[in-house]
C-alpha cells in the first residue's frame, strides 16, 4: 500500500462516505479477484464498525488497446505473449485460475479468449449513467471468464446491460456513437498521471494506493482505518 498521508488521531472526525476508484479491465483475472475482494471487504466494515457509506468507482484501464479477438487457445496467446513454452504457459494459467477459484469465483479461464475491450470499458461508463456499474462489470468478467465469448461485439455486450437492469436501446445507441469514449481516455489519462502502470489499482479517499488484487484484509484494514479515524 502506499499513501501521501497517514496520521493516527483519537478523536478525529469521522467521514461519512469513503470514496474508492478502482482501475481495472474486464479481460484481467486480477481485477476480477480484486473488485471481489474489495466489495467483500466494504461489507465487512460496515457490518463490523458501523462505518460510513463505501462508494465504489471503477475506473478504465487498457492493458492491451491494440487487442483484436483470437479464437486461439489462451495457452498459445500466453505463451506468445511471453515468449515462452506452452506448457509453462498452462501453468501460469493453471495457477490464475487456482486463484480465482480460491477467491470463490468461477472460473473457465482456459476458454477465454484476446478481445479489445475498448467497448467494454465504453459500456461501464455508461453503466454508471444508469446506476448499474457494479453490476456490469460483474456480468462483463462473467462473459469473458465463464462463457468465453467476445467482449468486443455488440450483442454481447448488450446482452450483459440488458441482464444488468439497463436500458438497451438507449445503451445500444451510446455504444454506436461512442458517446463514452472521452470518459475512457480521460480514465486512462488519469492513471497515466496517478503513475498507474498495470491493473487492478485501487485509491482510497484519494489518498491510499493499493496496487495488485490484494486479500480481502487488506483493504478491510484501509477501510477500517478512515473509517475509524485512525487515518485522518
Amino acid at each position: 500500500m502506499t499513501q501521501t498521508q497517514q496520521s493516527p488521531a483519537d478523536g478525529a472526525p469521522r467521514p461519512e462516505t469513503i470514496d474508492v476508484e478502482l482501475w481495472l479491465d474486464p479481460v484481467c483475472p486480477w481485477s476480477r479477484i480484486g473488485l471481489h475482494n474489495l466489495l467483500q471487504a466494504a461489507h465487512e466494515v460496515a457490518r463490523t464498525t458501523g462505518a460510513p457509506t463505501v462508494r465504489i468507482g471503477l475506473r478504465s484501464y487498457q492493458l492491451d488497446p491494440d487487442a483484436e479477438h483470437d479464437e486461439r487457445p489462451l495457452r498459445e496467446l500466453v505463451a506468445e505473449r511471453a515468449g515462452v513454452d506452452p506448457e509453462i504457459a498452462d501453468r501460469e494459467i493453471a495457477r490464475t485460475a487456482q486463484a480465482m477459484r480460491d477467491a470463490g469465483l468461477d472460473e473457465r479461464l482456459a476458454d477465454a479468449r484476446r478481445a479489445n475491450t475498448q467497448a467494454a470499458h465504453e459500456l461501464l461508463h455508461a453503466a454508471r449513467t444508469q446506476h448499474a456499474e457494479q453490476r456490469v462489470a460483474e456480468g462483463l468478467f462473467d462473459t469473458h471468464f465463464v462463457q468465453g465469448a467476445d467482449l468486443a461485439a455488440e450483442d454481447v455486450l448488450l446482452d450483459v446491460a440488458r441482464a444488468a437492469g439497463m436500458d438497451v436501446e438507449a445503451t445500444a445507441l451510446e455504444l454506436r456513437t461512442h458517446a463514452h469514449a472521452g470518459a475512457v481516455a480521460a480514465d486512462e489519462r488519469r492513471a497515466a498521471e496517478l503513475g498507474i502502470t498495470a491493473v487492478p489499482f485501487c485509491l482510497i479517499d484519494g489518498r491510499f494506493g493499493v496496487s495488485g488484487a490484494q486479500p480481502v484484509a487488506e483493504f478491510r484494514d484501509v477501510l477500517t482505518g478512515i473509517a475509524t479515524g485512525v487515518y485522518s
